[in-house]
């Protein structure tokens, strides 16, 4: 995910920290996975403080300049890293060094984590100033953010352990889960995207199929070589068998779908009546048939009244039934798809069967206007 999810909450000055974080999980991801969650915390801090401490070893005084870095982190009132950073920056004058910014995050880290894994008063007091810093600038949130999968897994259990394990690390948890539902929730709005258009798609290829099928062909009368072999019977073995097996009919066999014209047709009819209109039944019965090789081959066709005008959407509920249809209708209009979602929960009413101008594509229900 390209998104920093909680930039909006964060000062300005702190966006660079947080950016810092990302571009650390992404560089080592794949020895996140198999760090300890002190080595984690380590990495973490470390990026964090890289665009503050970098720009302070050309300094002229490092102290006053590191004075300020605990309030810039949100005024967390840690004292023991801010000294920390101090001293080490003037060891790595002392050593007259050129490092780049990946060099300079690997030394920080390291030298974090040897003293987050001493054991001692020191490493308390430090483990207490980490867990401040990260919290002021969201870090677990940046972090989850700009991870592949297989290192959020890793990731979350390190925060988990953190979390259970510290007390000051007991903010992790509440911000790992709620991080991580926010992930989930945006991959399942691109995921409804992504059906969106492979159905738009899809039905495209299924209108022309049925056109081709149904187009009739009158041959020229000057060309009898064409309308003999037009004429020709085509193989039988080269005919789409029309049995479906337990599979459902889909719109491309409605040529294929025999039987049920009058229930067809009294739906056809009965869509037009009302808000909803539900077609119920035991497993098996063919209800997901008659709706898409009959139902909806049926207002492509314009049987249904009101012309052609009909917009339809086929889609699968999933676990969250709302939010997939808000998403498929907000891609219908090109609006926003919470003011969409809104209307559904708070005024349901609001959607109304109707006639839908523009190209055909696939609705049911009323398309709320642009920004409600």
């Amino acid at each position: 995910m390209s998104a920093d999810m909680g930039a909006e909450r964060v000062p300005t000055e702190q966006q660079g920290m947080r950016r810092s974080i990302r571009q650390a999980v992404h560089l080592h991801g794949a020895w996140l996975k198999q760090a300890t969650p002190a080595a984690v915390v380590a990495t973490l801090v470390a990026a964090a403080c890289v665009p503050v401490v970098a720009p302070l070893l050309g300094a002229g005084s490092a102290g006053a300049a590191l004075t300020g870095i605990i309030g810039l982190l949100g005024s967390t009132g840690g004292s023991y890293i801010n000294d920390f950073l101090k001293d080490w920056i003037e060891h790595l004058r002392g050593q007259r060094r050129s490092l780049t910014d990946t060099e300079l995050q690997d030394e920080l880290r390291r030298e974090l984590l040897v003293r987050l894994e001493a054991g001692d008063a020191r490493s308390e007091a430090l483990r207490a100033d980490a867990a401040r810093v990260l919290q002021a600038v969201h870090g677990v949130e940046a972090a989850l953010d700009a991870a592949a999968a297989d290192v959020q897994q890793a990731l979350a259990q390190a925060f988990q352990d953190l979390g259970q394990s510290f007390e000051e690390f007991g903010w992790m948890l509440n911000e790992a889960w709620t991080t991580l539902v926010a992930i989930q929730r945006e991959q399942a709005s691109q995921g409804a995207i992504q059906r969106h258009q492979l159905e738009l798609l899809r039905e495209q290829r299924t209108k022309l199929n049925l056109l081709v099928r149904r187009f009739v062909v009158s041959p020229p009368a000057a060309a009898p070589a064409v309308a003999d072999s037009l004429a020709t019977e085509v193989p039988f073995t080269d005919q789409p068998c029309p049995y479906k097996g337990l599979e459902a009919f889909q719109a491309e066999d409605a040529d294929y779908f025999f039987g049920r014209e009058t229930l067809v047709a009294d739906l056809a009819v009965r869509v037009t009546e009302s808000n909803l209109l539900a077609v119920i039944g035991p497993s098996g019965v063919g209800k997901s048939s008659v709706l898409r090789a009959g139902v909806v081959p049926a207002v492509w066709d314009g049987s249904v009244s009101g012309g052609t005008g009909w917009t339809t959407v086929v889609m699968t509920p999933g676990a969250e039934p709302l939010e997939e249809l808000a998403i498929r209708i907000a891609l219908l209009r090109g609006i926003a798809p919470g003011p969409v979602l809104a209307d559904l929960e708070n005024r349901p009413q609001s959607t109304r069967p109707c006639r839908t101008p523009g190209p055909d594509r696939r609705a049911r229900r009323r398309l709320p206007p642009p920004g409600r």
